[in-house]
């Protein structure tokens, strides 16, 4: 196109519409694009895209290719998924357009990347080169989740939300931005999206056997004031499209049961207390701030499990941290198959022996002796490593230790091994884990991602000032709608707050104490506490206590003869309703547990199978083997 080829102004609104969709922008930004832009800017645009208004033929270079589906299925069949061939399918998702990204779909682009996610997002403890891929994996969902069709496509593949939170992970913090940022505009995209961010949430503190929310919180508390920012955006995004009032209350109560706003109060406070000692001599804020800390932490994390503890091995002097591979120490294994060893066997020798192991930055060696001449008399390499377990196959090393664990190689080679102790092990599992993955991270060049995921940002007077704005700005968010809600929930004939358990057990309290029940209150308590946090099955409990509740305030205003039989009546009936809806929810979440259950249990009975043919095939081949020689031995 040029010049003098210029179509009409309305001609070229409508090629420029048609580009914008071509382009697969988001609609926001399209709108803004369409109604900003002049007339000539748009008529450039069309030019430099002009191939997105051509024919088919055309327009074929901008189709999803041949190589392409060759570059997923090198994703979906490695063995180990390459950092560069994901941030290559990065680069292509961010420049594609509505075409390519059909037939990314079509191709099972987005299961592919689930897959590799959650491969990815379930490996405990995580590495560097794990959350490298998990972030890969999170920048393409962001380009591929920038536009409403990408969205609309992730929320309806299986699974794909929840792979996506799983990756959520405070320890390292740009991970955890990142995730955050996908999870709050899913939740604003859809009402689906953000019930399925809410469900995998439950999961994953499920998993993690933590407290709903804590770790949240806890990062609230902890982190960088950037981050507080970004969390406290996340928790009003998760409460503020919640459309159903009984499931917002119920999730703010959460919120502020662990301290929300007393955090976000803090933080402020704090910096204005230091603003105001700024430029004044001889004094220190310090000290002063430190009495603003709260004393209401929570609980103290549990003592460091063994594989994250630096020690030395079982000779005092070496130094071992399995948390980051490096590991050494004494192990049975089973001696190698040579005419030395099958005179042994003859004779009713040892089948095993125990030998000094240890691990360097490529290999996995042992020798005879740990010593200063030390001699190794073989060796492994850490990239051939393909699985590490618990289990173990060779019945001569399951005799000798009563703490086996298995290393499975490439070329369907396995080492076995035996330890002293259950401790020993874990380190083992752990330290061999670790030192895999550091080494394939070292193969594919990964420590680029390293600096990238520690890299600190030092924020200036300005961006702090900015940063702590946009805190007050979302604490008076959720205080807004905490108010608004609240004016839905207050009981007023009962002047008290329906949605709080404090306020109803304060008025429980009072009430029963009026009454001449005070027995009653501790237990009906207790049943309260209790209750479900599911939102469907607590509202329904939570409706028929306030029913409840109501019925017990207006015996208590009764008259005097009914006084002294109605309040008794009336909470041993609650306790009644409470007590069997808890043992008809008991029993629909177990049902669910037990078929979770079975579920895992034939998939790991498929496993099994299958493991079980794979050895037995194995084993033919080894005695048809066994066979052939005999055979030619007794020919010689």
């Amino acid at each position: 196109m040029s010049d003098g080829d210029r179509p009409s102004d309305s001609r070229i609104e409508e090629d420029y519409v048609k580009v914008l969709e071509r382009l697969a922008l988001p609609q926001a930004a399209a709108a803004q694009l369409i109604s900003t832009e002049t007339i000539e800017k748009k008529w450039q645009m069309i030019k430099m895209n002009k191939n997105l208004l051509a024919d088919e033929d055309a327009a074929e270079a901008s189709r999803f290719k041949e190589t392409d589906r060759h570059l997923l299925l090198e994703i979906d069949t490695a063995l180990e998924p390459s950092i560069e061939t994901l941030s290559s399918l990065r680069s292509h998702l961010s420049t594609a357009d509505r075409d390519w990204l059909r037939g990314f779909r079509k191709a099972r682009g987005i299961e592919i990347l689930v897959k590799v996610t959650g491969n990815a997002g379930g490996r405990s403890p995580r590495t560097h080169f794990a959350v490298s891929v998990m972030m890969e994996c999170l920048e393409c969902f962001r380009c591929l989740m920038n536009n409403i069709e990408g969205m609309n496509a992730v929320v309806k593949t299986d699974d794909a939300i929840q792979a996506i939170t799983f990756c959520l992970d405070f320890e390292w913090k740009r991970l955890a931005q990142l995730c955050l940022e996908i999870l709050s505009v899913t939740c604003y995209a859809s009402e689906q999206g953000q019930s399925l961010v809410l469900s995998s949430l439950e999961s994953l503190w499920r998993v993690r056997a933590e407290r709903p929310y804590r770790s949240l919180v806890k990062a609230l508390r902890d982190d960088e004031l950037a981050g507080k920012v970004q969390i406290m955006q996340f928790i009003n995004t998760l409460i503020n499209e919640t459309t159903d009032i009984e499931e917002r209350v119920s999730l703010r109560e959460c919120f502020m049961a662990l301290g929300t706003l007393h955090i976000c109060q803090q933080t402020i406070a704090k910096h204005h207390y230091a603003e105001e000692f700024k430029g004044e001599e001889g004094k220190s804020p310090v000290g002063s701030i430190a009495a603003l800390e709260d004393d209401d932490h929570d609980e103290d994390d549990a003592d460091a499990p063994p594989e994250s503890r630096e020690t030395v091995a079982e000779d005092g002097r070496t130094t071992i941290n399995p948390s980051q591979g490096v590991m050494a120490g004494y192990a049975i294994i089973a001696k190698q198959k040579s005419a030395a060893a099958s005179i042994a066997k003859l004779l009713g020798g040892k089948k095993t022996m125990r030998r000094w192991f240890n691990t360097d930055t490529e290999t996995l060696k042992w020798s005879q002796k740990q010593g200063a001449q030390l001699t190794f008399e073989d060796e492994i390499k850490l990239n051939d490593i393909i699985q590490v377990t618990n289990s173990c196959h060779d019945e001569h090393v399951r005799a000798a230790s009563q703490y086996p664990f298995e290393i499975a190689l490439a070329g369907d080679r396995f080492l076995a091994l035996g330890v002293d102790s259950e401790e020993a092990r874990i380190r083992w599992i752990t330290a061999l884990r670790i030192a895999r993955e550091n080494a394939v991270s070292h193969t594919q060049n990964a420590t680029n991602f390293r600096s990238r995921l520690g890299a600190v940002h030092f924020e200036s007077v300005e961006e702090t000032k900015v940063r702590i704005r946009k805190l007050t700005k979302q604490m008076e968010v959720f205080s807004c709608i905490l108010i608004a809600d609240r004016e839905t929930t207050f009981m007023e004939m009962l002047d008290t707050d329906g949605a709080s358990v404090m306020s109803l057990s304060k008025l429980i309290v009072t009430e029963a104490k009026h009454g001449g029940h005070q027995k009653m209150v501790l237990p009906l308590l207790q049943d309260l506490l209790l209750l479900p946090t599911d939102p469907e099955v607590g509202g329904r409990m939570w409706n028929e206590a306030h029913q409840a509740v109501e019925t017990i305030a207006h015996s208590v205003s009764a008259p005097a003869e009914a006084k002294d039989a109605a309040p008794a009546e009336k909470y041993k009936d609650l306790e009644t309703k409470i007590i069997t809806r808890r043992e008809g929810d008991s029993k629909s979440i177990g049902d669910q547990f037990d078929a979770q259950l079975v579920k895992n249990k034939d998939l790991r009975i498929m496993e099994l199978e299958k493991a079980q043919s794979k050895l037995q095939n194995e084993y033919k081949e080894k005695c048809d083997a066994i066979k052939q020689l005999e055979e030619k031995l007794q020919a010689a």
